[in-house]
């Protein structure tokens, strides 16, 4: 190897590395300096995958590593401390049960994390998360409802600035949202599903600081047709904040986010900015149709003109 600058150097395998993850265990071993360098590359997104038995199991971005638990927890355990706490920036894992103390070793050793996808936050933890420097967030809340409330003022959700509501259910009501308003830092908002479109002027009302509010729907045919209904429609299809979209890859999009910084968000918002520039009507056009990240990853706009009802 030529002799180089050690700064020239040490771009040089960084950028080897991020572009291609998976030959990071291999420039390790070319000396120990580059090992330094590139490694925590190599666990900065980690997706933990499901057991076989679960199936369907999530397709992985070609060319990025993923995870089981139980070949993670070794190496955790073979790092000093601070290796995970520098390294890891996104953590997808599906579940974490009260029981499975696996998962929340590996969460606890994350504490740089900033962003967190997680099918279901259990209150367990929830002290674990307190001051995690978290500031995106995909989960369901259900299992941190107590009496019809979410106790939205937590740690947990101070810093947060985009979240992304996974579940629904009938005791979630306007009541359990309200308390949105009080995450301080939050300007994006996403739902998963149809039952959230109702909620959507009520937490534009009480949420002034959101930029963007997602509804990730299938059936946007189906959505239209329920805006349409509602007495207020006008008025949200004059809310720029205000999108609806096709996403049913959530895990993959997450990862296309995490590894290159291309998600829904970035699509809703620059579909939002062309409302508010005049290129897309901004009194019908709030709904954004996207081919999905397995159909070549390419966004196809689509206006959508969608009528109040009479």
């Amino acid at each position: 190897m030529p002799n180089l600058p050690n700064d020239l150097e040490r771009e040089i395998f960084k950028i080897s590395a991020v572009s291609r993850p998976l030959c990071i265990p291999t420039l390790m071993l070319v000396a120990w300096r580059v090992k330094v360098w590139v490694e925590p590359i190599l666990y900065r997104t980690i997706v933990i995958w499901r057991s076989a038995r679960f199936a369907p199991t999530p397709t992985p971005i070609e060319g990025h590593p993923t995870f089981y638990r139980k070949t993670l927890i070794p190496i955790i355990k073979s790092k000093p401390p601070p290796f995970f706490r520098d390294s890891v920036r996104h953590l997808l894992i599906h579940q974490i049960p009260e029981e499975n103390t696996q998962g929340q070793f590996i969460l606890s050793t994350c504490s740089g994390l900033e962003d967190l996808w997680i099918f279901e936050l259990h209150p367990l933890l929830l002290p674990i998360l307190s001051d995690f420097p978290l500031k995106r967030l995909y989960c369901g809340l259900y299992d941190l409802l107590t009496s019809n409330q979410i106790d939205f003022t937590h740690r947990l959700f101070s810093r947060l600035t985009h979240l992304e509501v996974i579940d629904s259910r009938p005791e979630m009501n306007l009541e359990t949202w309200s308390g949105l308003a009080l995450i301080p830092n939050l300007t994006h908002l996403a739902f998963n599903g149809l039952y959230f479109l109702s909620l959507a002027p009520f937490l534009l009302d009480r949420c002034p600081s959101l930029r963007l509010l997602v509804s990730l729907c299938a059936e946007l045919d189906e959505a239209a047709a329920r805006i349409a209904a509602y007495e207020d429609a006008a008025e949200l299809l004059r809310d720029l904040r205000f999108v609806v979209m096709d996403c049913g890859e959530f895990e993959l999009d997450w990862q296309t986010g995490a590894h290159t910084g291309e998600d829904y968000w970035v699509r809703a918002e620059a579909f939002a900015n062309r409302r508010r520039s005049g290129e897309i009507d901004g009194q019908g056009g709030c709904q954004y149709r996207y081919r999905g990240a397995k159909a070549e990853r390419r966004a196809v706009l689509k206006e959508t003109r969608v009528e109040p009802g009479g």
